[in-house]
């Protein structure tokens, strides 16, 4: 909760806007080649799978997805 990747003022990482640059490119090629979905079509309901026992969101609860080429 603590964690600051590339500091804060006047002494902040001067690479911060390539790395965030970089993994938006990185992500977005690996979404335009690659096919996700859940493993499991009986666990469709994402909402579910997000939400904590209060309703609160906790952490998500375990699943499984499918990795495919996009065709």
């Amino acid at each position: 909760d603590n964690l600051l990747q590339f500091s804060l003022g006047k002494r902040s990482c001067l690479g911060e806007s390539l790395a965030r640059m970089e993994l938006f490119v990185l992500f977005v090629g690996l979404f335009q080649r690659v096919q996700m979905r859940l493993a499991y079509p009986e666990s469709t309901d994402v909402t579910r799978l997000m939400m904590g026992q209060d309703g609160g969101l906790r952490h998500l609860e375990d699943f499984h997805l499918i990795y495919s080429p996009v065709s």
